[in-house]
């Protein structure tokens, strides 16, 4: 199956949309959070899904706007597969980042 650049957008962008729907349905404290924050949790959950979000330690320090520890959560979520990688690693240090500039 072949599809467009503008159909691969469209799925992406509905994607997304879905996830930050979910999201904020479970932690609706974050429709006043500032946009790098939303940003930065919607990425966890859009790479790591809903639910290991719903379950995290990372979500109640969301919940509680705690966006320190909030951060230092972030950084936890690194593995694929059992293995902790570079790049995820940089993914979620940015996240982290993000999380405390607000």
């Amino acid at each position: 199956m072949t599809i467009t650049a503008k159909e691969a957008e469209d799925l992406l962008l509905s994607d997304l949309r879905s996830h930050l729907d979910l999201l904020l349905d479970a932690s609706p404290t974050l429709k006043s959070a500032s946009e790098n924050r939303l940003v930065a949790v919607a990425d966890f959950v859009f790479n790591l899904g809903i639910g290991n979000y719903n379950k995290s330690t990372f979500k109640q320090r969301v919940d509680a706007q705690d966006w320190e520890k909030a951060a230092e959560e972030c950084k936890k979520w690194t593995k694929a597969g059992g293995q902790s990688l570079r790049g995820i690693e940089n993914r979620r240090a940015e996240g982290a980042t993000m999380l405390l500039n607000g």
